[in-house]
């Protein structure tokens, strides 16, 4: 069985994509195309297109040279985890290839929250969006996704596999860390830095409670989106505020492990809602204290024991939340929450979709 894997837009080591590249490896030989990066994959052949600076670029060329690549592999299946790849995911599977389409959220929920598309105009793409994209599915093998609700919207046009975003405890067990002993109190975020992230509520808050206490600082890293929030930060001031650039997966967990306290903080959206990042599982892992959204389905993985909730658009609630988290630091053993929760269960039912073909 030949599986080409595929994304025009995400890094080559996305973690999402490498667990499942990881499990498919068991199964069958994989072929990864991503754009041109550093990264290696053991024992997978990668090949690279070109990354794209812009998203008009990205959409308009990322397609074509996926499509040229695919044909020469000419595989068995066909796994593609971007929305602007249907289109030439739908001529693939007219010849033959069984199409499979990963999405990593619910993408019509997410274009209501995108800065960068005018408000008038962010809903009648949505609703084209998600009309393709049903059409689209009746056209393929099968649909991977991260949540429930997603998998009932899909299942009424083809195959449909839930898997969640949760962590291969393999890699969080390998991290060798220790906790620091300055008697800092660290706040850590880990991941996009956007504007649905509630990003400058977060920062405004810190910066109540920093004024307020010496021993806490703020650790903060991963990729910039925003020009907005770029602008923000370059005249942002707060005692113990660290911004640090995108590192390497596990890098990332070391400074996590390393902290007190997981900052989960979201603005309300459909999609993000009903989620389940990974990176709150990692936050679990390390038995770090969260301060989360209060966002009822978060509340099937986080109790009151582990997580503080607040409410995302409130500076004031965040800030409260913040202090109770730090009275909580300690008190709690949520390791166990995280490991009820990992990669295994995820690769059982995503090898299910295709040792039924």
């Amino acid at each position: 069985m030949k599986i080409c894997v595929a994304t025009d837009a995400h890094k080559g080591d996305d973690q999402r994509i490498n667990k499942e590249i990881k499990s498919l490896k068991k199964i069958g030989e994989v072929i990864f195309i991503h754009p041109e990066d550093s990264s290696t994959l053991v024992n997978v052949k990668e090949v690279m297109i070109k990354r794209y600076s812009s998203r008009k670029e990205r959409f308009l060329k990322g397609p074509k040279e996926v499509y040229k690549k695919v044909l020469k592999i000419n595989p068995d299946f066909f796994h593609f985890h971007d929305p602007e790849l249907m289109p030439i995911a739908k001529k693939l599977a007219k010849k033959g290839i069984k199409v499979i389409y990963d999405v990593h959220e619910n993408y019509p929920a997410v274009i209501l929250t995108k800065y960068y598309i005018p408000k008038w105009l962010r809903k009648i793409i949505a609703e084209i969006v998600e009309l393709y994209e049903n059409n689209a599915a009746k056209k393929f093998y099968g649909v991977v996704v991260v949540t429930e609700n997603m998998c009932e919207r899909f299942s009424k046009f083809t195959r449909c596999v839930l898997v969640p975003n949760y962590p291969d405890l393999e890699i969080l067990k390998s991290i060798e860390y220790s906790k620091r002993s300055d008697g800092k109190i660290r706040f850590v975020y880990s991941g996009s830095i956007d504007e649905d992230r509630a990003i400058i509520e977060m920062l405004e808050a810190y910066k109540k409670l920093s004024e307020e206490r010496n021993n806490v600082e703020f650790l903060m890293f991963g990729p910039v989106y925003s020009t907005k929030i770029q602008d923000y930060l370059k005249t942002y001031k707060a005692n113990g505020f660290i911004y640090h650039p995108p590192v390497s997966y596990k890098e990332s967990l070391k400074m996590i492990a390393e902290s007190d306290i997981g900052m989960l903080v979201i603005h309300r959206n459909e999609s993000k809602e009903i989620s389940s990042p990974v990176k709150m599982f990692e936050y679990l892992y390390f038995n770090l204290s969260i301060v989360a959204s209060n966002f009822s389905y978060w509340k099937k993985f986080l109790n009151e024991e582990c997580a503080t909730f607040v409410e995302p658009d409130d500076i004031e609630s965040i800030y409260n939340g913040m202090k109770i988290a730090i009275s909580m630091i300690g008190k709690h053993n949520c390791r166990k929450i995280a490991e009820k929760h990992s990669w295994g269960e995820c690769e059982k039912e995503l090898k299910r979709l295709y040792i039924n073909s």
